[in-house]
């Protein structure tokens, strides 16, 4: 009898510090052109509120942008390059802004995008390629950060 509460009593102590340590992993987004993709998990992301300057900074995103890990891909001009989301962000809606600048002018609410890469010179250091998921209000609830090189250039 002691046997079994001590048996019972650790199974339900594993199962409590099992639960708390499982946290739901953040949206993901796939990237691709060609024949190269990459699947990231956003850089900043919220499930209740909008993003703050204070929560995830514009130095968030460079440091994103500098660090190796960041998912880089080759593009050459007119190629079709096609971004894929989690359901959980295209509810929402999402858009993409290209070096800074917004690329589509509404919201996306497929789970799916694709766009020709414009014939435009891409710089040695690329272009940055941001997705970024709207929440209540055109709030931004995540953002994913991503390097676009020139495919000669590697």
């Amino acid at each position: 009898m002691l046997k079994s509460r001590v048996l019972t009593a650790a199974i339900t102590g594993a199962l409590a510090l099992g639960l708390t340590a499982c946290e739901k992993p953040n949206p993901g987004v796939t990237v691709w052109s060609g024949t190269h993709s990459e699947h990231r998990e956003a850089v900043c992301w919220t499930t209740e509120a909008a993003i703050t300057p204070e929560s995830c900074a514009q130095e968030i995103v460079a440091s994103a942008l500098n660090d190796t890990k960041v998912g880089t891909i080759e593009v050459v001009s007119e190629q079709t390059i096609g971004i894929s989301v989690d359901p959980e962000v295209a509810k929402l809606g999402w858009y993409v802004g290209i070096a800074g600048q917004r690329f589509n002018e509404t919201a996306i609410y497929e789970t799916y995008y694709r766009f020709t890469f414009p014939r435009v010179a891409v710089p040695e250091s690329g272009f940055d390629l941001q997705v970024i998921a709207q929440g209540k209000g055109n709030a931004t609830r995540g953002i994913w950060v991503f390097k676009l090189v020139n495919a000669s250039s590697e």
